[in-house]
């Protein structure tokens, strides 16, 4: 933790998390991170360091942002956590993420949903 103090003599408290994967902020408990559906199944497989993540995984996590920004909701949204475990199991709110596409559907252009739709469903075109 750092404390940066502006000229005005206010101080304010930042935290700095350095070179930390979305992945390795979830196992450390911090649920404010996108993980694609291959990064979930090594969450609930116990996978401590997973090699193969990709682009795609990133991708992924691109289009949940946009769905939450379209949304304003926050990440945790488009996952159901389960808690009774140290290292967390998790799945998709597939219903949030639907309802996130349904608002985009609704209020934009189709040429952007269709961008969105194949950062999130790939397999899908």
């Amino acid at each position: 933790m750092f404390k940066i103090t502006d000229i005005s003599s206010t101080t304010c408290t930042i935290d700095i998390i350095a070179d930390l994967t979305a992945y390795e902020l979830v196992l450390q408990g911090n649920r404010e991170q996108f993980l694609s559906e291959k990064l979930i199944n090594n969450l609930n497989y116990k996978v401590i360091k997973p090699s193969d993540s990709s682009i795609y995984d990133d991708l992924f996590s691109l289009g949940l942002i946009i769905l939450m920004i379209i949304a304003k909701g926050n990440p945790a949204n488009f996952y159901t956590w389960n808690k009774s475990e140290r290292i967390l199991l998790a799945s998709f709110n597939t219903k949030y993420i639907e309802h996130c596409i349904r608002l985009m559907n609704r209020n934009y252009s189709s040429k952007l949903g269709n961008k969105v739709k194949s950062l999130v469903f790939p397999d899908n075109k």
